[in-house]
């Protein structure tokens, strides 16, 4: 249950029963709700109808991130695979605060840059909706090249693959990847 602001979406990421009765709870919280809580917001936790105490939090923000989206557009993901991946894809992008600056990397044959990164939620999803399956799959190429799009300052860098396969027709080997 989450207090004062009612229908807040809040994703209980990890629950950590290692240490009973010790229970870590990783949680993403909207975007702006993440700012109120940094700057001095508080939560708690109920359980069956009782108070538990919140000994620690650890606010960590989106200003700090950066998400590189690679999708596989060989053939084998032509039809179902496809659309599919690009629900996922428009999906996965809307989830995220709003402060998380993402880029776009498609694979088929060749590699390519779709959109650098950026706040752009309208952009990526339109060139989400371009993407066309053809070709063998770079997958090694892609892993390589994704990873020279972030910020030199970036302090979190995330890289989210969506593939049906293993590589077909990179330069890059699997160890360089």
């Amino acid at each position: 249950q989450f207090s004062p602001i009612s229908g807040t979406d809040l994703l209980v990421e990890e629950v950590n029963v290692e240490d009973f009765p010790t229970v870590r709870i990783n949680i993403s919280v909207p975007g702006g709700l993440a700012s109120t809580l940094a700057k001095g917001g508080s939560f708690s936790i109920i359980e069956n109808g009782r108070f538990k105490p919140v000994t620690a939090t650890r606010i960590l923000s989106g200003d700090d991130l950066e998400v590189i989206l690679m999708i596989d557009r060989s053939g084998s993901m032509a039809g179902e695979a496809m659309s599919a991946t690009k629900n996922a894809a428009s999906g996965f992008i809307t989830s995220l605060p709003p402060e998380v600056s993402i880029g776009l990397v498609s694979f088929g044959s060749d590699v390519t840059l779709d959109v650098e990164i950026t706040n752009d939620r309208d952009r990526l999803a339109a060139a989400i909706s371009t993407i066309r399956a053809e070709g063998q799959t770079a997958l090694n190429d892609a892993v390589v090249f994704a990873p020279t799009l972030f910020a030199p300052t970036t302090k979190r860098r995330v890289m989210v693959l969506l593939s049906d396969g293993g590589d077909s027709a990179s330069s890059a080997t699997l160890e360089e990847a």
